[in-house]
């Protein structure tokens, strides 16, 4: 019985820091919208400890309080925690890294299963793009 076990983790070294590292993303990246999850990534030549590096976003201006764009973030970085894999694995392979922030777009907040299946979709539609650019 052979079994891929996952580390299930987001550590420091897959967050996506900094300003010019984000505005990156936007000024040079693409995006793939799937409601309630708007996604912009960036690929980039493979250079530093981890191939994925992301960043979440909630608008303050639709979510006035902290405490609802913290509920709605870490519902986030759990959704895609546990999604990242096969991504992961591509960008290991191809030997390529790629910056993503993922943007929560909806006017109310939605059950966990439903973002994941909206992130999920989100994030097999970029893998199938970064496979057709790459090939």
């Amino acid at each position: 019985m052979n079994r891929i076990f996952h580390k299930n983790t987001l550590g420091k070294k897959e967050i996506l820091r900094g300003k010019k590292a984000s505005s990156e993303v936007f000024l040079h990246g693409e995006k793939i919208f799937q409601y309630p999850v708007l996604l912009y990534y960036r690929t980039t030549a493979y250079k530093r400890p981890s191939p994925l590096r992301v960043a979440f976003s909630v608008s303050k201006k639709r979510y006035k309080r902290a405490v609802d764009r913290n509920q709605i973030k870490r519902m986030m970085r759990e959704s895609y925690r546990r999604l990242k894999h096969p991504l992961l694995h591509l960008a290991e392979k191809q030997h390529i890294g790629i910056d993503i922030m993922i943007i929560y777009v909806g006017q109310s907040k939605v059950a966990f299963d439903e973002f994941s299946e909206s992130l999920l979709l989100s994030l097999k539609q970029l893998a199938e793009t970064i496979e057709k650019q790459l090939s």
